[in-house]
């Protein structure tokens, strides 16, 4: 089982509901945990409750954090295999980038939206080691977003002219969790709801295709 993290801000009802349908599609299990309260897990329940998830055949657990939860000691214990970076995570809480070396697993990947990519940030990419998805050492780290440079974006058609199913492409390869490399593609995920905000149907497609389910 695989499990990710995605820090964010804002409503997250609609990025929870495209990961689910993204992955209910494909007839694959997905566990969705939303924490807000520090004392609401710890290493031990944590430890028991991914134990639970794997007799029950989940596949992937995803849990949606606020920025502020990447000081729990939680990670010092669990290590995520997938971490997402939602847009103004490193303006809400900038000591984040301080904590996911600790908290991504060694063969971990790291997932910005493009718009976190402030020169701070990218500073911080280089000199730890960070890399792009192709270079050899460093953690790989894709972007996600509507600008040339991001790893994952919109088609240029876009959504369809009804709003319910979306064009995106891959633009470079990609590790996957299971070890694999996604090649550059494009993809149509359909029967959205017109509603969600286009960065949220990208940051779930990231998820997506990183756990090999689109």
């Amino acid at each position: 089982m695989f499990v990710s993290g995605i820090f964010g801000v804002g409503s997250e009802k609609g990025l929870a509901k495209v990961i689910r349908d993204i992955f209910n599609q494909k007839g694959k299990t997905v566990k969705i945990l939303r924490l807000k309260a520090p004392d609401e897990m710890d290493a031990q329940r944590m430890a028991a409750y991914l134990k639970a998830l794997s007799i029950c055949g989940t596949e992937v657990l995803v849990m949606s954090l606020p920025p502020e939860y990447s000081e729990h000691p939680l990670f010092d214990e669990v290590k995520l295999d997938l971490v997402i970076c939602r847009s103004g995570v490193f303006e809400k809480h900038p000591a984040i980038y301080r904590r996911i070396l600790d908290i991504l697993s060694p063969k971990g990947i790291l997932v910005l939206d493009e718009e976190n990519l402030s020169s701070m940030i990218q500073d911080l990419i280089h000199r730890e080691g960070w890399t792009n998805p192709t270079a050899a050492g460093g953690i790989p780290v894709l972007t996600y977003g509507f600008g040339r440079k991001a790893s994952i974006s919109a088609s240029s058609t876009g959504e369809d002219i009804l709003g319910m199913n979306y064009l995106l492409c891959l633009k470079e390869p990609v590790p996957t969790l299971p070890g694999n490399t996604a090649e550059p593609q494009e993809y149509k995920l359909e029967h959205l709801d017109a509603s969600i905000p286009g960065n949220d149907i990208l940051a779930a497609a990231a998820l997506g295709i990183l756990n090999e389910v689109l």
